[in-house]
């Protein structure tokens, strides 16, 4: 489920925008990361995505007052297995080579002070081809080369 940080209603997973107020959705912070601040230089607001190694939290970069995507490694997947923490930290240091206008920039990474790995990146606004598949269907062929092209 998701829910509605503003009026607290809870949407269907589905569901991006709070159909009251326009809101933004956001998921059930698990984690407990929610408006800690991490090395002194992330203030980590709401819970936006969970992929298959790590949250995605909406974050504020406070030195320079700027958005950013927070990626923490799930903590049950590192427990004692350095080649999962590795592989999340070789993660970081490729995409951080990277630098295309297709590719979300890489700021940071790091470990929080309770040894979660984390990566800071570009907050990007937006869908994921998942939404815009359920939104628009099936994707025409000119719109799939447009995309690959990209890719």
């Amino acid at each position: 489920m998701k829910y509605c940080p503003k009026c607290e209603t809870s949407f269907a997973v589905s569901q991006t925008f709070c159909l009251h107020d326009g809101e933004p959705l956001v998921l059930k912070d698990l984690y407990g990361l929610t408006d800690r601040v991490i090395d002194g230089k992330y203030r980590i607001g709401s819970l936006m995505s969970i992929g298959g190694m790590s949250p995605i939290y909406r974050a504020e970069q406070l030195g320079v007052e700027r958005q950013v995507a927070f990626k923490v490694l799930l903590p049950n997947l590192a427990v004692n297995d350095n080649g999962i923490r590795g592989l999340f930290e070789r993660e970081a240091r490729t995409a951080g080579m990277l630098m295309h206008e297709n590719i979300a920039t890489v700021h940071d990474c790091g470990q929080t002070s309770d040894d979660l790995a984390y990566l800071v990146m570009e907050w990007l606004e937006g869908q994921t081809l998942e939404q815009e598949l359920r939104q628009e269907g099936q994707l025409s062929y000119a719109r799939c080369v447009r995309l690959l092209n990209q890719i």
